[in-house]
């Protein structure tokens, strides 16, 4: 589902999972994501809020739901759900990791995707003494740096953050551009048919040619059989 982008042979494989065990939570749970990644947005919610109610202080199917709701636009029910999530995990879902993350993919977002190389000047720039010349042992870091960055651009990292940062506020030109690139780098896309991020360009004439390219197209998405039942309350 998320590194092929196969979500029929994701769907065939969940299929098998339920008829093992329909009521396996961990199963159900995943379900919920591929009906996310059909389109089948009110489904995976009513898959979501099951598995929440058979399991109530279950973190994991929490935060689904909560992100779930946020997607169908029910803000306050999504926050109540995130803060019932903090409530029982305070720390779940490493926060100031994220927080971290984001500031360094903000820092190398133009520069990644844009053509320069911004991110590394500024912090060459940042490990300079009073008299302008590098030292030593920060030439190495930012060599470092320079390769660890390469690194997650081909693994799409920096791309994924860049996405989730600047598409809400990109031009449309500039938005395809990144999307193009996404898919040079293999980026899944898994919920982009669902992921209110895109919004602002459901109605690009691009929009539905570039679902297209990828395979979800709403009429590509529907060509995929998926039953999963609600387990008994």
């Amino acid at each position: 589902m998320y590194g092929d982008s196969d979500l029929a042979g994701a769907a065939q494989h969940l299929e098998r999972a339920l008829a093992l065990d329909p009521a396996d939570l961990s199963v159900l749970g995943t379900s919920a994501a591929l009906l996310q990644s059909l389109g089948r947005l009110d489904e995976a919610l009513a898959l979501d809020e099951a598995v929440v109610r058979r399991d109530p202080v279950n973190v994991n199917a929490l935060f689904n739901l909560g992100y779930r709701q946020r997607m169908v636009g029910r803000l306050d029910a999504a926050i109540a759900s995130f803060r019932t999530v903090l409530s029982l995990s305070p720390s779940n879902g490493g926060a100031p990791l994220r927080a971290r993350r984001r500031a360094a993919a903000e820092g190398r977002c133009a520069g990644r995707i844009g053509g320069d190389r911004a991110g590394d000047e500024r912090g060459l720039e940042d490990d300079r003494p009073a008299d302008g010349v590098p030292r030593a042992g920060a030439q190495v870091r930012v060599r470092r740096r320079a390769r660890r960055a390469d690194r997650e651009v081909r693994e799409g990292r920096i791309l994924q953050h860049c996405l989730r940062l600047r598409l809400p506020r990109a031009r449309p030109d500039q938005a395809f551009e990144w999307l193009d690139k996404a898919v040079e780098y293999s980026f899944g896309f898994a919920e982009i048919v669902t992921e209110n991020l895109f919004d602002n360009i459901h109605s690009d004439p691009r929009w539905l040619p570039f679902l297209r390219k990828i395979g979800k197209a709403p009429e590509q998405l529907a060509k995929i059989e998926f039953k999963v039942a609600l387990p008994p309350q």
